[in-house]
Order: structure tokens, then sequence, then C-alpha cells
């Protein structure tokens, strides 16, 4: 059977016109072809369209006072020390911007999915890390330009603590971030189109739950257990 050779990972792809040719080609005529592989797409459209309406303007809400204290609180304590007068090229801002670019560039952040369950593939924004280190399940931390949502928390089989995320702003994102000695890396991320605030209704986004499973996460953890695992530094 042709849909047994076409997962559900391709199949988003070609829907987001993230799978490269001769493979898109490929996947197109066997969903042409094959009425199970159509009814998969279109079940997998359809979910994506209703999430997006559902959690629409999440983002918006106010950040909790004690959050903002904690941010700030944790930035004063990690405030790194003076620069060096020549600092090496890869620290200097205008080239760590560039290299960002590079890699956004070659697609380490782009695509539907990036570089899954690969030991983690950029670091997380600053408002992004803060709301990973501060806030709870559920909780959104906001700028002018920026939102950054934590949807759960997850114990790895091996014990690393990781975080499921999304954001909102000119570039929304789904993802998975996890602990790394004293910092966060993001592990996976999945663009997506629908504005600020989206979150998927019920659950993560398929692809990622795809690299918790292969991580061998537990189910998430309670709040009281994030809250213990916050106040002991992760």
């Amino acid at each position: 059977m042709a849909h047994t050779t076409v997962t559900d990972e391709m199949l988003m792809a070609l829907s987001d016109g993230a799978l490269e040719e001769p493979e898109a080609g490929r996947v197109a005529a066997l969903v042409a072809a094959d009425p199970a592989l159509a009814a998969r797409l279109a079940a997998l459209r359809a979910g994506g369209e209703a999430a997006r309406r559902a959690y629409a303007g999440v983002a918006e809400e106010p950040v909790p006072h004690r959050l903002l204290a904690a941010v700030l609180a944790a930035d004063a304590a990690a405030a790194p020390p003076p620069a060096p007068a020549n600092p090496p090229l890869w620290r200097r801002p205008a080239a760590a911007a560039a290299i960002v670019a590079l890699a956004a560039a070659l697609g380490a952040i782009g695509g539907r999915l990036s570089a899954p369950d690969r030991g983690g593939l950029a670091t997380p924004t600053p408002l992004l890390a803060a709301a990973l280190s501060a806030a709870g399940s559920g909780e959104t931390l906001t700028t002018a330009t920026e939102a950054a949502t934590v949807l759960a928390t997850y114990r790895m089989e091996n014990g690393t603590i990781c975080r499921a995320f999304a954001t909102g702003g000119t570039d929304p994102a789904s993802g998975i971030a996890c602990r790394a000695g004293s910092a966060w890396r993001i592990a996976a991320l999945v663009r997506r189109e629908g504005g600020d605030g989206f979150r998927p209704a019920s659950g993560l986004d398929p692809a990622l739950e795809a690299v918790l499973d292969r991580r061998g996460a537990g189910a998430p953890l309670g709040a009281a257990e994030e809250a213990a695992l916050r106040a002991a530094g992760w």
C-alpha cells in the first residue's frame, strides 16, 4: 500500500511547502493515487487550522508581576563579567548576529521541523529563556514584539528536563527545549503560521510528540514538581 511509505511528517512538510524535490513530487503523486493518503493529509490540515483558531490571542495576556520580578532577579544574578577589550570574533555582537542569520539561512531554524532530536540546535531568545526558567506550564511572558508560553514540562528517560513551548511574534513557532548544564537548548522547532499566541488545542504538534517519544519522555510533570525544579535552578 502506498500510504505505508509516507509518514505524517512527510505529509505535513508537503502541506507546508517544506518538502524538497524530487521527494515532494513523489509524495504528491502517492497522495493523488491513494484516497487513504489524501484523507490523512486533509485531516492534518484541518487539525492545524482548528488549533490556530482555538488559541489565537493567548499571547496578549498580561505577564504576572511575580514572574517579571523573578526574571529581573535572575538577570541581575547572572550578569556576565565585563567583556575583554578585544573579545574573540564569535563573541562580538555583530558577528554573533551574522552567525545566527547564517544558521537560519542554512535551515537550522527553518522548515516545519528543524533538526529534531539531535541534541540541541539553537539557543533560545532572552525572553524564551526567561520563560523556560521562571514560568509555570500555561504561563506566558510577553514584550512589545514577542511572546513565549510554556506548555508543559517533561523528564526524559536519561533524567534530562525538557519543556514544550510556543512563541508568538513575527516568526511564531512551537518546540522543545532541554536543560543542558546551566542553560536551555532548543532540541526541536516547528515553525507555524497563524499569528501570535497559537498553542495546540489538545497537546503538542505530532512532530514534537515524536521527538519526546524518541527521548523517552514521561508524562507531563505536575505544578508542585515544576515548582521544586524551578526553586532548585533546574
